[in-house]
């Protein structure tokens, strides 16, 4: 329990980068171009403390990339916060809601971060920033739009859909629909899809209120089973990041209550939890 209470705090107090502006003045850097190359990379989070409180040991990591304009990337377990990061002197600057600065203490592979009555102690791992910024909004953005599609589909399922001549239907999930869009994103300019293509205007789609409107890497598909009470819905959002032909597949399946025998009443929707194929794919 106190190690999950330690790995929230550490999460709140990094988490979510400050809107700056040119008079912001935690933008004027001074690097040290030494300790800057000395950061970048993977560290592994060994211990967290407030005060003069025990250290406690917790599992997370920390990457700095010199690269993407200074962007560091923190992990913990599912969850990742990113901010910008650069070095003034002995000070490490984390541009971030909470805190702006912390005094950072290198020796060898350890690094010491001592900030806001807190203080952190991380090992090198690997001089390689292996998290860009690109990937972990991609991560975020694979769940989030398997949360929106699951949305939807609960709307359409506990709406009484009536046919031609205006007479209820069973509560029933949306039609299957094979991966959408069609294709290959690898094979596309840029190599990704367009976005708010005409394939989003189809039934099933409008049904659900689903589409991507903007340029995108993934592709969602639905297959569907029964109607009524018992049926099933598996919502499934794949990407190939690296065009390397293996995708990396999150899937949900919904299961679909309601009372026999007209399945008409009290229907709603009940959900497996998202498991991940090929993750980091």
């Amino acid at each position: 329990m106190r190690t999950a209470v330690l790995m929230l705090s550490l999460l709140l107090l990094l988490g979510g980068c400050k809107k700056g502006n040119g008079d912001n003045k935690t933008e004027k850097k001074s690097e040290t171009t030494t300790d800057v190359d000395r950061l970048h990379g993977t560290w592994s989070i060994k211990s967290f403390a407030f005060g003069k409180k025990k250290p406690m040991p917790i599992k997370g990591k920390m990457i700095f990339d010199k690269k993407t304009k200074g962007f560091a990337t923190v992990v913990m377990g599912r969850k990742r916060v990113g901010t910008k990061w650069w070095v003034e002197g002995n000070t490490l600057h984390m541009q971030s809601r909470r805190i702006d600065k912390m005094t950072f203490k290198l020796e060898g592979k350890t690094l010491t971060l001592t900030g806001r009555g807190s203080t952190m102690v991380l090992e090198k791992q690997s001089d390689k920033a292996d998290v860009t910024p690109a990937k972990t909004r991609l991560l975020g953005e694979l769940e989030s739009v398997l949360n929106k599609l699951q949305k939807g589909s609960y709307r359409y399922f506990s709406k009484s859909w009536p046919d031609k001549s205006g007479t209820p239907q069973p509560c029933q999930f949306p039609a299957s629909v094979d991966w959408t869009p069609k294709g290959l994103a690898c094979d596309q300019p840029k190599k990704q899809f367009p976005g708010g293509s005409e394939e989003w205007k189809a039934p099933i789609w409008q049904g659900v209120l689903f589409m991507l409107s903007s340029p995108h890497k993934l592709q969602v598909r639905v297959t569907t089973k029964g109607i009524g009470n018992g049926s099933t819905s598996t919502l499934e959002v794949r990407t190939d990041r690296d065009c390397d032909g293996k995708f990396e597949v999150r899937r949900r399946v919904l299961t679909g209550v309601a009372t026999p025998p007209k399945n008409l009443l009290n229907c709603r929707v009940t959900s497996s939890p998202m498991t991940v194929q090929n993750a980091g794919e």
